[in-house]
């Protein structure tokens, strides 16, 4: 008798699925139908830290640096500046820029000399100004301004 209830039950259960099953979420990426609660690797970004400084040689006289460290191009007595474009996005008139960006994407870095000030050289000793890198690692980038002769 037990074995005909439990026969019938699970003929009711089959019965009402009408032989369909779950179908996948997501067909490009197959992900188990029942089991595993797996993270998604594609959903991980990876984040490099940028730190762009500039400097000047010598200091201005009159010196005094803008606020929380950016600069909006327009005041005298500056040594220098950087502008900052990666993934269509610009920022402009930074002394100091420390931000975490996404790994692998174009960074462009130009230096913008002030009044009385040229520019020199990057930390990394390349004198080609705008500089252009890939962003796979942690990067420390310095732009050094000296005061023009003429």
């Amino acid at each position: 008798m037990i074995k005909r209830l439990i026969y019938i039950s699970l003929l009711f259960i089959f019965a009402c699925t009408k032989g369909e099953l779950p179908e996948p979420k997501n067909l490009d990426t197959w992900e188990p139908i029942i089991g595993y609660n797996t993270p998604k690797v594609s959903n991980l970004q990876v984040t490099y830290n940028l730190s762009v400084n500039s400097v000047g040689l010598p200091l201005p006289v009159n010196y005094s640096p803008p606020p929380a460290g950016h600069h909006n191009g327009y005041s005298f007595g500056l040594f220098g500046w950087v502008n900052i474009e990666y993934n269509g996005i610009y920022n402009n008139g930074w002394v100091s820029f420390d931000q975490p960006l996404p790994s692998g994407i174009d960074v462009t870095i130009t230096a913008i000399p002030g009044e009385g000030y040229k520019f020199s050289e990057w930390s990394n000793g390349q004198t080609v100004n705008p500089i252009t890198f890939n962003l796979s690692s942690n990067t420390d980038i310095t732009a050094t301004f000296v005061t023009r002769d003429d």
